[in-house]
């Protein structure tokens, strides 16, 4: 799946996901990522057109004061399966925070799951949160008119319907995040409260789903039959047309918890979810190993 190297100046992660056409409607797609100790870049390639082609960078504010890392990033996990191929890095900053970086790619379902995750903060702590990456310079955003979806077009031409999941999913429903192409930058940015927070997106790169409806809610998480705090643990349910998934992360130490009738001890959980069955299919499942 991935291949480690070096070059004369730094030492280089790289990881490479392909996900093959399946059919005159199905795009070939092409996603690598690499980081090195000062850097950090994606490339989407859909069809042969370059979509994210550059830099991925974070920017983090806690109660006013501007952080930055204090190292370089560091691999986690990297896995691939026929189902999914998937990378975890984590960098620490200032202050002991750590910043965890999530690539996953659902190969026989089209999409990508790109996320971070920031740790180790205060119940009280106050995040204005900021994250951008690089895209081709014919790509456009085309927001949606009152929900905080959209897509990003290549002309007129959609290539990748972009789900901000961890986002109130109706503009008017509170505090929903901001998403804009700034020069050569797709900018994302939101505000968050308490110890930690999740900030996964969801990119949809199949056509034939483009016409459907999509949704997508957080749901509640239970432990001990109690619910869990938003900043210790975040769920999620999306569905386009008739496909549904559950996304699940913990923010500290995992526990016996339950979301959406399923119980589960993991620290991650990418899954689709039959709703005739109510049974849920894990495509990517992280479980903590004692040491």
């Amino acid at each position: 799946m991935g291949e480690q190297g070096a070059s004369t100046k730094e030492k280089l992660f790289r990881a490479k996901f392909t996900v093959a056409r399946q059919g005159p409607k199905t795009p070939e797609i092409k996603f690598q990522v690499t980081w090195g100790s000062q850097s950090f870049v994606v490339t989407l390639e859909i069809e042969g057109n370059p979509v994210f082609e550059g830099s991925w960078e974070t920017s983090l504010t806690r109660d006013g004061e501007p952080l930055g890392p204090v190292e370089a990033w560091e691999l986690v996990c990297r896995h691939h399966s026929p189902e999914v191929g998937y990378v975890e890095a984590v960098q620490l900053w200032k202050g002991g925070l750590k910043l965890w970086r999530h690539i996953l790619v659902a190969r026989k379902d089209t999409a990508v799951l790109l996320g971070e995750a920031v740790t180790g903060g205060r119940p009280e702590d106050q995040w204005i949160y900021s994250t951008q990456w690089t895209v081709a310079p014919a790509v456009q955003w085309k927001g949606s008119r009152s929900t905080t979806d959209g897509w990003l077009l290549l002309g007129r031409k959609k290539t990748t319907r972009l789900l901000p999941i961890f986002s109130p999913e109706w503009k008017d429903e509170g505090q929903s995040c901001k998403i804009a192409k700034k020069g050569e930058h797709l900018r994302l940015g939101a505000e968050f409260r308490g110890r930690g927070f999740f900030v996964p997106i969801f990119l949809d790169c199949l056509p034939r789903r483009f016409t459907h409806r999509c949704t997508w809610r957080q749901l509640t998480i239970a432990e001990n039959q109690q619910p869990v705090p938003e900043d210790l643990a975040a769920a999620y349910r999306i569905q386009v047309g008739d496909a549904h998934w559950l996304l699940y992360r913990t923010l500290g130490p995992p526990g016996k918890r339950s979301f959406f009738g399923h119980q589960l001890v993991s620290e991650l959980l990418f899954a689709r979810f039959d709703r005739q069955t109510g049974t849920v299919n894990p495509l990517l499942e992280l479980v903590e190993v004692p040491e």
